[in-house]
């Protein structure tokens, strides 16, 4: 059995107090369950989600949880899967905006599915646990006046449990950033800018300090071009030793709107731990008839690694009888904590229909990829497929059901793979004093 609980508050146009809860039930059977080395398992799980939405006209609150409660078949295994907690609130005024987030959220590693999580990272093959605790307060002030800006602060930690891979290591990032923005006239647009982070984790500690000013300009009413000068300063602290990488920075963009979509373009340079890191990047967005179009073209070159192509291909359209058809392709760049650069590749594809007045169906194909830059034994992918039917058996009540196959490597591992089959009942409550 498998128990979740979600509590949100939000936004409402109309205000007041909305809330929703959810139930499902389902009995799952998987092969090596986890990708780990065991036989089938079967599972009964159950899942319940409640939601309480209010807003002011100056206030909202949003608080999520989360959690997930399974019994397997077997060896009646108890356990807790999954669990988060989300809390934000948001305060408005004519001048200012107010924010503040906080989150928790834990995620096993062995049983995730790839098209529900947007980390482009998690090809990790592993069973263990990852922890995210991560919170946030925002300001800005003087909105819609000559001189105005923003101030924020957060602090985000990652804790990895239960994990064989030596990569995998516990880190708490706290930042604190700034931006004076003065409005010279209506075409032009100047800014401050000032940042810190601290990096602290268990392999190195580091410390970024970013300045820099910059400015916005609005060449005629479809062209705007940007430009910012910075001096960065990153130095980074192990057991034995400390370095220190600095010098100047800057970035040069321009979008161009066009009758049907934009067109931009950006070039940056600057400094991480691996020393100076520059980018080129093209991209545009059309608006088409029954969808969007959108492309990416570009590359990363730093002192540690050398030219890396980027690109990226995005296309979602409606179909006949209210399909949606879905489809991205992208190749990025990243610098981990510890120094690793990693280009990741990502395809999705995702197909959604209505069968009849009562029934739907969605299939998702996901494939991920990982490759190691400037280290060696760092390549690893992903792919999960993914099929889920719905039929609707009175006012909110569903019979579910679905499959999921994913297929996982990574260098020094064995090839994994593992099918999962469920079926079950949902139904959704509604509440609106």
């Amino acid at each position: 059995m498998s128990f979740a609980l979600a509590c949100s508050a939000g936004a409402q146009d109309s205000g007041g107090l909305n809330a929703s809860l959810s139930v499902s039930q389902t009995l799952r059977y998987s092969t090596n369950d986890g990708f780990g080395s065991g036989d089938g398992t079967f599972r009964a799980q159950t899942d319940l989600g409640f939601s309480l939405s209010s807003q002011t006209r100056t206030d909202g609150l949003t608080l999520q949880a989360n959690s997930g409660l399974y019994v397997t078949g077997d060896d009646f295994e108890i356990g807790i899967k999954d669990p988060s907690l989300s809390l934000a609130y948001q305060r408005t005024s004519k001048r200012s905006d107010f924010t503040a987030r906080l989150s928790y959220r834990t995620l096993d590693l062995g049983s995730y599915i790839a098209s529900d999580e947007d980390d482009l990272s998690l090809t990790i093959l592993d069973n263990g646990t990852r922890k995210n605790v991560d919170g946030s307060v925002a300001l800005v002030f003087g909105k819609d006046m000559p001189l105005g800006g923003t101030v924020s602060l957060s602090r985000s930690s990652v804790d990895y449990e239960d994990v064989a891979d030596p990569d995998l290591v516990d880190s708490v990032t706290t930042s604190l950033a700034s931006q004076v923005n003065l409005k010279i006239d209506h075409r032009i647009t100047g800014r401050v800018t000032a940042s810190w982070s601290e990096l602290d984790q268990d392999v190195a500690d580091r410390v970024t300090i970013v300045g820099g000013v910059g400015a916005d300009f609005l060449v005629n009413k479809n062209l705007t071009v940007g430009a910012d000068l910075t001096y960065n300063v990153v130095e980074t602290t192990n057991a034995t030793s400390s370095s220190t990488n600095e010098g100047w920075g800057a970035s040069v963009n321009a979008t161009q709107l066009l009758p049907d979509g934009s067109i931009s373009g950006e070039f940056r340079t600057g400094f991480n731990q691996n020393g100076r890191e520059s980018s080129v990047n093209i991209s545009g967005q059309r608006q088409l008839k029954n969808g969007t179009l959108g492309a990416s073209i570009g590359g990363t070159l730093s002192d540690d690694s050398d030219l890396a192509p980027l690109y990226g291909l995005s296309y979602s359209t409606e179909l006949v009888k209210g399909g949606v058809l879905s489809a991205n392709l992208s190749q990025s760049f990243n610098v981990a904590n510890d120094g690793a650069e990693t280009v990741y590749t990502s395809m999705k594809l995702s197909y959604q229909t209505a069968l009849t007045r009562v029934s739907n169906i969605s299939t998702a194909f996901t494939f991920r990829d990982s490759k190691g830059v400037n280290v060696d034994g760092e390549d690893a992918s992903r792919m999960d497929l993914s099929v889920r039917y719905r039929h609707e058996l009175a006012r909110d009540w569903g019979l579910v059901g679905g499959y999921t196959y994913s297929y996982a490597t990574e260098d020094g591992q064995d090839d994994r793979s593992t099918n999962t089959v469920f079926v079950g009942l949902d139904k959704t409550f509604n509440w609106h004093p």
